[in-house]
């Protein structure tokens, strides 16, 4: 099927698109106007979570995880078009429209970025408000048991070197400049924010064949976290903007685990997030 001939739908303001909570394996690319996509809509607890613009997708995670959707899309104003993919859709428009996936895979890194940013300002006030570190209660004083606990002392860096890893060793740090991201081949890896004070918080925890760093090969921003081996012999490949459509072509598969990645670590940010909310 062509893009041309999937359903395309007109809107008004304020019409719901879909609702959180119901089962739609689709998602949608926005022609023009705009799109609110809110958690609790029409509750006392409703919140906007995001704003979609002409040439932004949502709805991409119903699709790439089969999972219930999240929150709520509306309409917010008159004349928004919007373009249904669905999951038959989905290898022929990327056919076409291959730097489509990049786009996706964009606009997944900066939700995930915000949200993150949105969510580690809650824990700290948190954390400041209460003298804890904001995530289990503990006294800001026996963080360093935990960083001992990883592999002994601070790691110290490692950046740019994709292979092997020992356990404790820094793969790179919040704030680096790197355009590539990782494949794990082997072991695990964590994925901290403030790595190293009394502020640490575990993000992530990520093993075999998942990916690390996909924020930094699709954004033109520092690193926002910092990655940690978690285990010896923890083994990585690197791939930068240049191979990735390689990368691509060889391991289809590989891309949409990737994009189920980004999209199961937006979910749960969202829940963490909407939770310190209510706190």
């Amino acid at each position: 099927m062509s893009s041309q001939s999937m359903e395309k739908k007109t809107l008004k303001k304020g019409e719901v698109i879909f609702e959180q909570g119901k089962f739609e394996d689709w998602m949608y690319d926005t022609i023009q106007g705009r799109v609110g996509i809110y958690a609790g809509y029409g509750t006392e607890d409703e919140k906007l979570v995001a704003e979609m613009g002409a040439g932004e997708f949502f709805g991409e995670m119903g699709m790439i995880e089969c999972y219930p959707r999240s929150a709520t899309a509306v309409s917010m104003e008159d004349d928004t078009c919007v373009q249904k993919i669905t999951q038959g859709d989905f290898s022929e428009y990327f056919r076409e429209h291959s730097d489509r996936i990049y786009t996706i895979m964009q606009q997944l890194s900066r939700r995930i970025r915000k949200t993150t940013e949105d969510y580690m300002k809650l824990c700290r006030t948190e954390g400041e408000a209460s003298g804890t570190d904001g995530q289990t209660g503990e006294k800001k004083g026996g963080l360093m048991a935990k960083l001992k606990a990883l592999g002994g002392a601070l790691a110290k860096e490692k950046s740019r070197k994709p292979g092997e890893y020992e356990k404790g060793e820094v793969i790179f740090n919040e704030g680096d400049y790197e355009p590539f991201m990782y494949d794990i081949h082997n072991g695990k890896v964590g994925v901290y924010s403030d790595y190293g004070t009394p502020k640490q918080k575990l993000l992530a925890e990520l093993g075999e064949s998942d990916f690390i760093g996909e924020m930094g090969l699709v954004e033109d921003c520092p690193r926002s976290a910092t990655a940690v081996a978690l285990e010896a012999n923890t083994r990585l490949q690197a791939v930068d903007a240049e191979t990735f459509d390689d990368y691509f072509r060889e391991r289809p598969a590989k891309v949409l685990m990737l994009m189920q990645q980004m999209s199961g670590r937006l979910r749960q940010l969202n829940k963490e997030y909407l939770k310190a909310c209510k706190a």
